[in-house]
């Protein structure tokens, strides 16, 4: 591989993740900008099903990988309600009482809870970096979201609220 064919690797790896990124940090402000027109519930059911028929081939094609007794879909179905659905309904109904910055900086800081559940939870252990790393996720966290501590107030009520 030449020296111009790294390059343009690397280029396109560039275009891919800020194209990745648009989208990504896109939905909150669509699907914001989409509650003036539909209920958060109408919303999630939309893009829900915009996500399965655009699935549609990739269940075909893998369609022996599906289980086919309910003891084999019982796990697929709880992964479905608590890590896509009920999550999607309450960062929704979130995201319509807050603004957009602040849903996509909780959900984005999702990463730091995930890291500390699993050493509480799994006992894994977190090394000296990933420690590093929630501390300074957490305070970029609460910068974005400018949270006044002297204040907890705040949180039974507007906005504040939907950052909950």
């Amino acid at each position: 591989m030449t020296t111009t064919d790294r390059h343009k690797g690397l280029a396109t790896d560039i275009f891919l993740l800020v194209l990745i990124n648009l989208l990504w940090g896109s939905t909150d402000v669509v699907a914001k900008s989409a509650f003036s027109e539909m209920s958060p519930v109408a919303v999630i059911w939309t893009r829900f099903s915009i996500a399965f028929v655009a699935f549609i081939p990739a269940l075909i094609a893998h369609r022996a990988e599906i289980p086919r007794k309910l003891k084999g879909l019982v796990p697929f179905i709880g992964l479905g309600m608590c890590g896509f659905f009920l999550n999607f309904i309450f960062q929704y109904h979130g995201l319509s009482m807050a603004p957009a910055s602040h849903a996509t900086t909780l959900r984005v800081s999702e990463a730091l809870i995930i890291v500390l559940l699993s050493g509480i939870i799994l006992r894994e252990k977190i090394g000296k970096w990933a420690l590093l790393g929630l501390a300074s996720g957490t305070v970029g966290v609460t910068l974005v979201l400018n949270i006044d501590f002297r204040n907890p107030g705040l949180f039974m009520e507007g906005s504040r609220l939907g950052d909950l």
